[in-house]
């Protein structure tokens, strides 16, 4: 599971854009859209 990704919010950016790809096809989709509800982390995301 991904979820070590969402504990380092301010520096995940660059790392989360590489898994934002296979986020989508594996069931983190779920942990993905709940990061969209939290500014900070969804921030970062973007």
């Amino acid at each position: 599971m991904k979820v070590s990704v969402i504990i380092p919010a301010a520096g995940s950016g660059k790392r989360f854009h590489e898994n934002r790809g296979t986020a989508r096809r594996a069931p983190t989709a779920k942990l993905y859209s709940q990061l969209q509800n939290q500014p900070l982390i969804a921030h970062s995301l973007r």
